[in-house]
């Protein structure tokens, strides 16, 4: 006879698939892992998982946001710490992204970012980039002091593709690698001059 869970322990279950899935994924990588490895290390069945969430890839997509939380979580606590001027802020902000060496964040490759939204549902999709919005949201206000006057998705973008650019370069094989570095530099730089004007309340990128 099947165990029967009730509401919280399914609610408790979740949450530690979540967790022991995140970190098996920043170890193994999107691709090399199992839905059974995570079940087996919880303890508990398949069916059970796919009760929980629709598919691997839902999985995945609930992963990063809970992620995301955590990320927020050590972004506010280091901003926190003193008034710093807007390029620490940045900088402090992209370190925190970039050391990743003991492999506490997911980064998702260029590749597995598009076989994950192709097993997708519409909804599913649309959710989680709300879920995206939120987060950027929240990074542009505490760049910017507690001011809300930041475009989120264009942070976010420039962030990621930052992020693409020092985490994955092989994922964009038509781009001159040798100038990888000097093109997230200059992209950083863009990402600085942005949120200056936007706190000056300059909303032209260029000028």
């Amino acid at each position: 006879m099947p165990k029967i869970y009730s509401e919280l322990d399914k609610r408790n279950i979740k949450k530690n698939l979540l967790k022991i899935g995140l970190t098996l994924l920043c170890e193994k990588g999107y691709k090399s892992i199992r839905v059974e490895e995570i079940t087996q290390r919880v303890g508990v069945s398949k069916s059970l998982f796919y009760s929980l969430f629709s598919s691997k890839e839902e999985f995945v997509l609930q992963a990063l946001i809970e992620q995301q939380s955590t990320f927020y979580e050590l972004i506010s606590t280091e901003m926190s710490r003193e008034n710093y001027p807007i390029e620490e802020r940045i900088f402090r902000f992209l370190k925190i992204c970039f050391e990743n060496e003991d492999k506490r964040f997911l980064y998702l490759k260029q590749k597995e970012q598009v076989d994950i939204v192709a097993h997708l549902s519409l909804e599913s999709y649309e959710l989680f980039q709300q879920e995206q919005r939120r987060f950027y949201r929240k990074i542009a206000m505490l760049m910017q002091a507690g001011r809300d006057n930041c475009d989120s998705e264009l942070l976010g973008n420039i962030t990621m593709i930052v992020l693409l650019l020092f985490n994955s370069p092989e994922s964009i094989p038509f781009m001159f690698q040798d100038k990888i570095l000097d093109t997230g530099r200059f992209l950083i730089q863009m990402m600085e001059n942005y949120l200056k004007q936007q706190l000056n309340h300059n909303s032209n990128l260029f000028r």
